[in-house]
């Protein structure tokens, strides 16, 4: 434990990420981005997700998805300035509870897709803890 507390305290004094310290990868925030999201492919104003004030490792997110792409950025401003959660696979399906981190614009760039028969209002969950997403639909759009 006094290991991991001085390594804790280092990265700190040194100002490196703290984010995967311990194993488990957290961020400050999550932001949607993409055609399947009300905001669009804007990554200077994108859809904010909300952090669990009991469980900071948990997101999430409530709104109308339409049919299109998306992604998950840890930042907002310019598009290669932080962390992704990205689909697994390339055009992985909404109902798919995976997902990878990948750093700037490095990495694949993998989106989840929305069919337009699966729009609606959904509540997304990220879990850091558990490593999974998930796209839980409220209700179809009409």
């Amino acid at each position: 434990m006094k290991k991991n507390k001085l390594l804790l305290s280092a990265l700190i004094l040194f100002g490196l990420s703290v984010n995967s310290v311990l194993g488990q990868t957290v961020y400050d925030s999550l932001f949607l981005v993409g055609d399947a999201t009300p905001s669009g492919w804007n990554i200077g104003s994108p859809e904010s997700m909300v952090r669990d004030a009991n469980d900071t490792t948990i997101f999430t997110w409530q709104g109308l998805l339409t049919a299109g792409s998306m992604k998950i950025s840890t930042f907002s401003g310019n598009w290669c300035d932080g962390d992704w959660l990205n689909a697994g696979q390339a055009s992985q399906p909404i109902d798919s509870a995976t997902y990878i981190i990948t750093h700037g614009c490095d990495g694949p760039d993998n989106q989840w897709v929305v069919k337009s028969e699966n729009a609606g209002l959904y509540l997304l969950k990220v879990n850091f803890t558990s490593e999974t997403i998930s796209f839980s639909q409220v209700s179809h759009s009409t």
